[in-house]
């Protein structure tokens, strides 16, 4: 069963029903599991929390967080981070430190990262 992590970009498009990835995940057919990790969804609350009116949006993210797993960020995770963090320093390809934890604990889980980088 193939396991997929969303990175911020398409959990927002898909929190937004966003019709092309709506139609790839589907594709990816009935076994594929998406993920969402803690990471990602700080970041989601962090963008609604700025909103001049939050208070529609947070309910609405509270319902679709309800349909998706979430996986934390562990030990594992805590440690693929320094070694993802090094190695896109290393080649002078540097990303935000919460997409290096949704890569990392992808990594640690075996899962492949639904990312826009």
């Amino acid at each position: 069963m193939p396991n997929y992590l969303l990175d911020t970009h398409h959990a927002v498009a898909l929190w937004r029903n966003h019709p092309a990835l709506k139609a790839r995940i589907a594709a990816a057919g009935p076994d594929a599991v998406l993920h969402l990790c803690l990471p990602v969804i700080g970041e989601v609350w962090y963008r609604i929390l700025n909103m001049p009116d939050p208070t529609e949006s947070e309910r609405l993210l509270g319902e679709f967080l309800g349909k998706w797993p979430v996986v934390e960020h562990d030990l594992a995770a805590a440690k693929g981070f320094g070694v993802v963090k090094t190695a896109m320093q290393k080649i002078r390809r540097p990303i935000s430190d919460v997409e290096t934890q949704v890569a990392a604990i992808a990594r640690s889980r075996g899962m492949t990262v639904l990312s826009a980088e």
